[in-house]
């Protein structure tokens, strides 16, 4: 069986893509990992199995989340945000205290 050089050409694009892939996770420091709750030999073993496709998915969902994890909120940090305590109502009172019958009718308990 022949290798076509349309396959040879496919086969060093693939292996090119990869190596690049692996070459940027390597590059980026555990400690940029670790802060986006991330693991790099993890990304390394997805990339070595699944190739160009795991590349692909790493420069398009993680790598933006390793080199700026200030930029995305974990859901703890969102529900922190809406605790009673830091509710608004939107004319800009708060709601903390309230009673949930007022607060769903937008009025403030005395």
């Amino acid at each position: 069986m022949s290798l076509g050089l349309g396959q040879v050409i496919a086969a060093a694009a693939a292996a090119l893509i990869m190596a690049l892939g692996i070459a940027d996770v390597t590059r980026i420091g555990r400690q940029r990992f670790a802060a986006a709750k991330r693991r790099r030999t993890n990304w390394i073993l997805l990339i070595v199995f699944f190739g160009p496709l795991a590349v692909l998915l790493y420069a398009a969902a993680v790598r933006p989340q390793v080199l700026h994890p200030e930029r995305y909120v974990d859901d703890d940090d969102a529900a922190d945000d809406q605790t009673p305590a830091r509710r608004r109502h939107p004319d800009g009172a708060s709601l903390a205290g309230a009673q949930p019958e007022a607060v769903a009718s937008g009025e403030q308990a005395d």
